[in-house]
């Protein structure tokens, strides 16, 4: 997955890997390698997610939250504390979605050094 960091009201993303970390190889034994980031996060906030925060249909629309909404929400709040924008987020989640069935796994995990 990414890393997406806000800081002055910008958000920057650091792609991740797109390789497994666990699960079994076979046949072969190879060396996964993984690219390896120095950044500077102070006075930022990271955000680690999976997409099926955006994927999610919403009940009004029929159609997907989309990243480039979901990256206006994260900006839109990026003032706050980590636990503002937690109830936040989770509000405007649980708005769009409705009663439409959750369609993948939903993790945001947010932090702060």
């Amino acid at each position: 997955r990414n890393l997406m960091i806000v800081r002055n009201n910008e958000l920057e993303i650091i792609e991740g890997d797109k390789v497994s970390v666990g699960g079994l190889i076979i046949k072969k034994k190879l060396e996964k390698k993984f690219k390896q980031y120095e950044l500077n996060i102070e006075d930022a906030t990271c955000f680690m997610g999976t997409d099926g925060l955006w994927d999610q249909f919403g009940e009004s629309t029929g159609l997907k939250l989309n990243f480039k909404k979901f990256r206006s929400l994260l900006l839109a709040n990026s003032n706050l504390d980590l636990p503002s924008q937690q109830e936040i987020i989770k509000k405007e989640l649980e708005e769009w979605q409705g009663k439409t069935p959750q369609t993948d796994d939903m993790m945001l995990l947010g932090f702060r050094i």
